[in-house]
């Protein structure tokens, strides 16, 4: 993820999930991770994308936006 977007600025586990967050100007991105099973590397389950005064965004526009 740093390699796409660079440092997160949130970065919070919560049992076994993680969620990362990115922020630019336009966006904010949140990507939650978890194992599918005991074990299991954790991957990417679930995106949300909003402004930054709260409004639904497009994730994939704001992805792009974010994108180094």
């Amino acid at each position: 993820m740093a390699r796409l977007f660079g440092k997160p600025r949130l970065d919070v586990t919560e049992g076994a999930a993680r969620k990362l967050q990115f922020e630019g100007p336009a966006c904010v991105v949140d990507i939650y991770f978890y194992a599918p099973r005991a074990g299991a590397p954790p991957v990417a389950t679930h995106v949300d994308a909003r402004t930054p005064d709260g409004r639904n965004a497009e994730v994939d526009s704001c992805v792009e936006t974010l994108r180094r």
